[in-house]
């Protein structure tokens, strides 16, 4: 009877899984009874903490100053959390987090530097690259998208 909840939490759809799991443990079958809800407890516990590592990850993304990547990982967590109300309010918190006004300075720097690096990818380490990533690091130190503006800029010189 896990099966379907292990089945259900690889596909991605924990607000399945979960209820699926619980309900196991609260009902459990009459053939398999302690056997079933100890495998029911075990999922949990795995789901659980599954999903607090998807979470730990967009936390050390944003961290990374990686806005474009925790904002996938938050809409995957957004469709993964359908249909459970407490992982989706988790989820919304997570995201108001990341869209906050403490964070707009690093989130624009972020997207300004995407789009130098965008450019130092397709054309190729030119000069005028290497002084953009230059003028931008002094621009916005003090900000992570500055330090890795910085690293990449060390690494052309």
């Amino acid at each position: 009877p896990v099966r379907k909840a292990y089945g259900d939490f690889a596909k991605g759809n924990w607000g399945k899984a979960l209820p699926a799991a619980q309900a196991v443990t609260d009902n459990p079958p009459p053939k398999e009874g302690d056997a079933a809800v100890a495998a029911a407890k075990a999922a949990l516990d795995e789901f659980k903490q599954g999903i607090d590592a998807r979470f730990a990850r967009v936390d050390s993304l944003v961290a990374a100053g990686l806005f474009d990547r925790a904002t996938d990982e938050l809409t995957a967590i957004a469709k993964a959390a359908k249909g459970d109300a407490e992982l989706t309010k988790r989820q919304a918190d997570a995201l108001a987090k990341l869209n906050g006004d403490d964070l707009k300075t690093e989130r624009d720097a972020a997207v300004a530097l995407a789009k130098l690096e965008k450019k130092l990818y397709a054309n190729g380490p030119e000069d005028s690259t290497c002084k953009a990533l230059e003028a931008f690091a002094e621009k916005h130190s003090g900000t992570k998208a500055g330090e890795r503006a910085s690293y990449l800029d060390s690494l052309l010189h």
